[in-house]
């Protein structure tokens, strides 16, 4: 019941964005420490040990998850930077630092020492370094992230130039409808407006930012392949994304009585780091 009661509180603040707004840089600043911190906290309830303290572990959570939260936040304003200069070397700095922060926020919401293990993505690609005991180095195919690489390669043509330049896939349209749409992680460009590619590029961080939900199943997925050397062989190679699905379900729910377009909190906050385009 605990466990149900915890998920309900993500579900509700998933659901409550515009409580605390973007309209400026301390609100933008709260907002990514403040989900950073609930996603850690929570996560590491609900992957404590049976001989740990809940309220202890929670604090723990709450401060690691925080701490990497204020790092995405300032990732974002990179991609803000890059928005207003066009200087393309500070996306890549920005991804790191996103990378970073959220690898520090999933560390808490699994319970697990803080700075143990670094993930990164690129595209489908996940790479995921362990530092806790022996170094490893483990590469993984994530499946839903997949599927909107082959939907933005169905509709454009792949841009290695500026997916080296950005550290995201990107494909061109020949379209010129002057806008952008970014598939799960993969952006489709029908533009060159360097603004409207920071807009996409945000999108795709809000993809980043929602994957420690897949932590909150961590003793589940245990159980799953204790039953099962299948699900073991699968686990070697994929990273079964699901937080894209919560990701989807919670921008749904924020159209639910707009008046606009960009009456969308997801919308509203790419806006805000991409100079408020409409």
């Amino acid at each position: 019941m605990k466990k149900i009661y915890l998920f309900s509180l993500v579900l509700f603040i998933l659901h409550s964005h515009n409580i605390i707004g973007q309209n400026n840089n301390t609100q933008a600043a709260l907002y990514n420490i403040g989900i950073g911190g609930i996603f850690g906290g929570v996560g590491a309830v609900l992957n404590k040990k049976k001989n740990e303290k809940t309220g202890k572990v929670f604090l723990k959570g709450l401060w690691q998850g925080a701490t990497g939260g204020y790092l995405v936040y300032e990732s974002k304003k990179l991609v803000y930077d890059f928005s207003k200069s066009g200087n393309y070397g500070y996306l890549w700095g920005s991804k790191l630092l996103n990378a970073t922060g959220n690898s520090i926020i999933q560390n808490a919401a699994s319970n697990e020492r803080f700075l143990s293990k670094w993930y990164i993505n690129f595209g489908f690609n996940r790479i995921e370094i362990q530092t806790k005991g022996a170094f490893k180095l483990k590469y993984r195919v994530m499946p839903i992230a997949l599927y909107g690489t082959v939907i933005s390669a169905s509709q454009g043509k792949f841009d290695f130039r500026k997916s080296i330049k950005t550290g995201t896939l990107i494909f061109n349209s020949n379209k010129s409808n002057n806008r952008g749409v970014t598939y799960v992680n993969s952006i489709l460009l029908e533009s060159n407006n360097i603004k409207i590619l920071a807009h996409e590029i945000i999108h795709s961080y809000q993809y980043e930012g929602f994957i420690s939900i897949n932590s909150f199943a961590i003793n589940l997925n245990e159980r799953l392949k204790n039953k099962s050397s299948s699900i073991n062989k699968i686990n070697k190679w994929f990273y079964f994304d699901v937080h894209s699905i919560f990701l989807k379900g919670a921008y749904e729910l924020e159209n639910i009585g707009t008046k606009s377009y960009y009456d969308n909190f997801f919308e509203s906050e790419a806006n805000f780091y991409s100079q408020k385009i409409n």
